[in-house]
């Protein structure tokens, strides 16, 4: 978000424009699309948590976290964590988390400084 705060910054510098609040910005974020995966991308731990899906298939990054914090090992959570914003947001709002899987989406959603919005 900082880097993305100071590349605003000089744009609006250069055009003579207002800087949008920082609220704005996290607003935005939570209308942002979420990007796919090619499954044949993923690492073999994030694969072996989603379960029947063959290796063409294209995986929206929000159930790739979802299947990552819910059913994948330290490896694939790792993976995970390090997901853009509307992943891990949007994963947030998938219904059928465990308590103790979304605590943990939701801790490092706070650690990176992305509001949850749930």
């Amino acid at each position: 978000m900082s880097e993305l705060m100071k590349e605003l910054a000089a744009h609006c510098r250069r055009h003579r424009a207002p800087m949008p609040a920082r609220a704005t910005l996290y607003a935005s974020l939570g209308r942002a699309s979420v990007p796919s995966f090619p499954m044949r991308a993923l690492p073999p731990s994030v694969r072996r948590a989603l379960h029947n899906l063959d290796d063409d298939a294209v995986v929206p990054g929000d159930q790739v976290a979802f299947a990552a914090f819910n059913r994948g090992d330290t490896s694939a959570l790792c993976w995970a964590s390090g997901l853009p914003w509307p992943c891990l947001r949007h994963a947030a709002l998938i219904p059928g988390f465990r308590p103790k899987s979304l605590a943990l989406l939701v801790a490092v959603m706070r650690y990176r400084g992305i509001t949850p919005g749930l």
